[in-house]
């Protein structure tokens, strides 16, 4: 009975050991970061200072707004 737990016991060190090993050869997952270009195409609230994508800023008179800071609701 105890050659029996001492086997198992080492069976199971072993298949911990090659799966340790195994998963630190797989490749690391991939971050996700905003490229350079992401980040550029982003632009400030002229009141709230909000960043936002160009693409949902709204423009007027040069300067951008977001949707909540809309030029024609507080002129």
């Amino acid at each position: 009975m105890g050659r029996l737990i001492f086997f198992a016991i080492i069976a199971l060190l072993a298949y911990w050991i090659l799966r340790r090993v195994a998963m630190s050869k797989k490749a690391p997952p991939e971050k996700h970061y905003t490229s350079v270009n992401d980040a550029a195409d982003t632009v400030r609230c002229s009141v709230c200072g909000v960043y936002m994508p160009r693409e949902e800023a709204l423009m007027s008179k040069g300067a951008f707004y977001c949707e909540s800071h809309r030029p024609d609701r507080h002129s």
